[in-house]
């Protein structure tokens, strides 16, 4: 088997990278660098013209030369087909720095950062939310202030009794139902229990919102009851439950 490659090592350190993040919001990551890659890094000696230049290419992509990126660790060694010789031992991925560099995730991970700094602080209630989210929290932070927002207005307004369009924060019409599942996780935390229809699955009834109402057509044929009603008009629609209303 040959000697690994450099975008052997990548895969690996973006497999890494999860990892890293579930103990790095849960603040256990103190003690998860230097991370040892486990990688083959066996000479073949069947053909040495290959190994020597896997070992050329490894070096070449390495810490030592680029300033950042995974180390290798080696011990000089005497063998028949390669002489004596430093040989690769081990490599290791010493910083959070040279991780999201060779991870491709330096933007993934400020994102996350925000994020979790964000919600943290406005929503302490959050952390084992964030925690058990957070290889998805960067696709949330173009919109994090929003989500904020909204959240805390309906925290402060249990069952606000108004469409989700109406409430009074600064996001687009349509912000609520974009991000409903989010919202829902949120709430269900957030909110005490009385402020929750828990028998409700669908966002608007069970956080108390107003929702559409389908309305029925009503045409008065007698102008006895349009007066009794004092209706400039003769049809007009209304939900079911405001039809039912009507004192006549």
């Amino acid at each position: 088997m040959p000697l690994a490659s450099p975008q052997e090592i990548t895969a690996k350190a973006q497999k890494a990278y999860p990892r890293f993040l579930k103990k790095w919001v849960r603040r256990e990551a103190d003690g998860f660098f230097p991370y040892r890659v486990r990688i083959a890094l066996n000479l073949n000696s069947r053909d040495v013209t290959s190994t020597i230049a896997a070992n050329e290419q490894l070096l070449s992509q390495s810490k030592d030369k680029r300033g950042w990126g995974y180390t290798v660790h080696r011990r000089q060694t005497r063998t028949r087909d390669f002489g004596n010789n430093p040989v690769p031992q081990a490599i290791t991925i010493d910083t959070l720095d040279d991780l999201l560099r060779l991870a491709n995730k330096v933007d993934d991970f400020a994102a996350t950062q925000m994020v979790v700094d964000r919600v943290g602080a406005v929503f302490p209630k959050l952390n084992d939310w964030l925690a058990s989210h957070v290889q998805s929290l960067c696709a949330i932070a173009v919109d994090i202030d929003g989500l904020i927002d909204v959240a805390l207005y309906v925290v402060e307004h249990p069952c606000p009794d108004c469409y989700a369009r109406q409430i009074p924060v600064a996001v687009d019409t349509k912000f609520v139902s974009r991000h409903e599942a989010v919202l829902r996780q949120w709430l269900d935390v957030l909110l005490p229990p009385p402020s929750i229809d828990v028998n409700e699955s669908k966002f608007s009834y069970r956080f108390g919102l107003r929702d559409g109402r389908t309305h029925r057509a009503i045409r008065l044929l007698d102008n006895s009851l349009r007066n009794e009603l004092r209706l400039p008009f003769d049809e007009f629609s209304l939900p079911l439950s405001s039809i039912s209303e009507l004192q006549v």
